[in-house]
């Protein structure tokens, strides 16, 4: 099915964000998956480190609470974020499902400690440095004790995926609405971030519910930008590099309208350069 045969007509505008036409959720869900879908578990990786070196590290300290998410399917691959996390002294939550409609969370303590849930085609060896290829139903989830939706509130930062957000911040997800749910209970002062690829932000709003809860910045493999409250993407905040200095990466994901990769290997200007 063609995006004009699905009544999709989107396209990038030359901001980097996403021109859509004849939105509504469940079609637009339905496009950006089957364009996720045609995207390897290698350059879902490859994204994965870059979203490392896109990452607002000002936005964290040692100690820092941080309520994130294991990747599943076919989400851009969190688990090197997961681990510079912890490298950098995190305190790192993670969805626990369950069977009931709240999320619960567990510490991660180590990517080692997590277990495939729900694999199609066998278990997933999901602390081990390869991505996994399998096609998950549910993420994996770490060994240790189930805290109660409360423990969000603890959170000094939460990052939640995304199919797609717009420029007021709202996010679309997967229809369940657990996020929702569980995002209401973080501190009034907690950043949400949303994690999303570049084509995924889009530049006209995402039909909104009362009980939706907006993002302050989303992050792609091609940097971070605040959101803004006036419906535009606000000054995109300082990022710094995945390591001690904030020196640029080295290698960059180009995508095309396909969803295929490039990597190039040379420095490149981020999405975010500088901030107030």
């Amino acid at each position: 099915m063609s995006e004009a045969d699905n009544g999709m007509n989107i396209g990038s505008d030359h901001s980097g964000t996403e021109k859509t036409e004849k939105m509504d959720k469940a079609t637009l869900r339905h496009h950006i998956l089957s364009r996720r879908k045609r995207i390897p578990a290698e350059e879902r990786g490859a994204a994965g480190e870059l979203l490392v070196r896109r990452f607002p590290a000002h936005m964290i300290q040692d100690g820092s609470t941080v309520a994130a998410y294991v990747s599943m399917g076919s989400e851009i691959e969190t688990r090197p974020l997961l681990r510079w996390l912890l490298a950098h002294g995190c305190h790192v939550l993670v969805p626990r499902l369950g069977s009931g409609l709240e999320i619960g969370w567990s510490v991660l303590d180590s990517l080692e400690s997590l277990r495939s849930m729900d694999a199609v085609g066998g278990a997933n060896n999901a602390g081990s440095c390869s991505y996994p290829s399998t096609v998950h139903h549910r993420p994996d989830e770490p060994t240790g004790a189930v805290l109660p939706p409360e423990a969000l509130e603890k959170a000094d930062l939460v990052i939640a995926p995304a199919l797609a957000v717009d420029p007021q911040g709202n996010r679309l997800g997967r229809g369940a609405g657990w996020y929702d749910r569980a995002l209401a209970r973080r501190k009034p002062a907690c950043p949400l971030i949303a994690v999303c690829w570049p084509w995924e932000v889009l530049d006209t709003d995402l039909p909104a519910e009362p009980h939706d809860v907006p993002a302050d910045g989303v992050l792609t493999p091609g940097g971070y930008r605040r959101l803004g409250e006036s419906g535009r993407l606000d000054r995109p905040a300082k990022i710094l590099g995945a390591s001690q200095t904030d020196q640029p990466a080295t290698h960059t994901g180009r995508w095309n309208q396909s969803g295929k990769s490039r990597l190039a290997s040379k420095t490149v200007t981020p999405m975010c350069q500088g901030g107030d």
